[in-house]
C-alpha cells in the first residue's frame, strides 16, 4: 500500500542528528513537524492528527516496525468488517530486532468490550482509524500513560466499531531502559 502520507513529529528540538537525517529525506509523502519545545506524546499526537490530510490515520512509534502488508491488511479488514478502528497482533522485538515473543488480541468487538475492563486490548501502535473518529472525539486527552485507553473507551461509548486483525502487523520494540 503506497498511497500514504508519513507524518513524523520531532518532539525533541535539540536532537540534531535526527533533525539532520529527517531534513535529508526527499520523499514528497513525508511531512515533518518539529516542536519548538518538548510537548509530550499527547500534544504531539494531536498536532500530527490536525495536519493529516487522508481519510485514515495509522499510528506507530519511531522505534517500531510495521510489517510490509500492515496498511493493506488493516484497510481491507476495516472495510470488510465495517470498522472505524482496527488494531492487530504484535511481535515483540529487542533492541537488536530479535524476536522476544508474540501477542494476539481479541478480534471481535464483544470480546474487546469484555477485555477492556482490565486494560487496552487494541494495541495503540497498531491503530488504523478513520480520521473522522479522531475529529469526533476531539483527539486525545492529556491523561498520562493512558491516553490510548481513554480514547478507545470513549470511542466505544460513542458507538464506534472496533476490531483487531488476526495477523501480526507490527514489531514492537522493547528496550532494556
Amino acid at each position: 500500500y503506497s498511497n500514504l502520507e508519513l507524518i513524523i513529529v520531532v518532539d525533541n528540538p535539540t536532537n540534531a542528528p535526527i533533525i539532520t537525517y529527517l531534513n535529508s529525506l526527499t520523499d514528497s509523502r513525508i511531512k515533518i513537524i518539529k516542536n519548538n519545545t518538548n510537548l509530550g506524546l499527547v500534544a504531539s499526537l494531536n498536532k500530527a492528527l490536525k495536519s493529516a490530510s487522508g481519510n485514515y490515520v495509522a499510528r506507530m512509534d519511531a522505534d517500531d516496525i510495521s510489517l510490509p502488508d500492515r496498511l493493506l491488511t488493516q484497510i481491507l479488514h476495516m472495510k470488510n468488517e465495517s470498522l472505524d478502528i482496527v488494531g492487530g497482533n504484535l511481535e515483540f522485538i529487542d533492541e537488536n530486532g530479535q524476536t522476544i515473543s508474540y501477542q494476539n488480541f481479541p478480534r471481535k468487538q464483544w470480546k474487546i468490550n469484555f477485555f477492556l475492563r482490565w486494560g487496552n486490548c487494541v494495541p495503540h501502535p497498531t491503530w488504523l482509524i478513520k480520521k473522522d473518529v479522531y475529529i469526533s472525539l476531539n483527539g486525545y486527552r492529556n491523561i498520562p500513560r493512558c491516553e490510548d485507553y481513554d480514547f478507545i473507551c470513549r470511542a466505544l461509548q460513542n458507538k464506534f466499531k472496533i476490531g483487531n486483525v488476526n495477523k501480526y502487523v507490527l514489531k514492537y520494540r522493547i528496550r532494556k531502559s
